[in-house]
């Protein structure tokens, strides 16, 4: 089965500013903010089904295109008010967890995907 990222990633990219250590505590924080607790569900739910049904969300035919669609959402979620939540961050998680599960993020409403 493939990986699925959550909240517990930790971008590689260099600390330059305190923006980390801002992240970090922002998801770590409560009550926690309702964008970290939707990915939190969303990435929960996945590894549920995976451990559930032994395949991963995007073989599923049914709720595979719908665990997609939630994530979409999620993602256009990141253009709100975020807090200290870091969006680059949250938008990798949800980016690839998206292509882990054979779904084209950037193509979704220009392709068969199309809800």
């Amino acid at each position: 089965m493939k990986l699925i990222l959550d909240l517990s990633y930790e971008s590689p990219s260099p600390e330059l500013n305190g923006w980390k250590l801002r992240h970090r505590q922002a998801v770590n924080a409560l009550p926690t903010h309702p964008v970290a607790a939707g990915i939190a569900a969303w990435t929960a739910y996945a590894k549920k089904h995976a451990k559930r049904f032994e395949s991963d969300i995007g073989e599923d035919y049914v709720l595979g295109p719908a665990w997609a669609r939630w994530g979409i959402a999620l993602r256009e979620l990141l253009n709100g008010e975020l807090g200290h939540l870091d969006g680059g961050t949250l938008d990798h998680i949800i980016y690839t967890n998206l292509c882990s599960q054979g779904f084209d993020p950037d193509n979704w409403y220009h392709e068969e995907n199309e809800p």
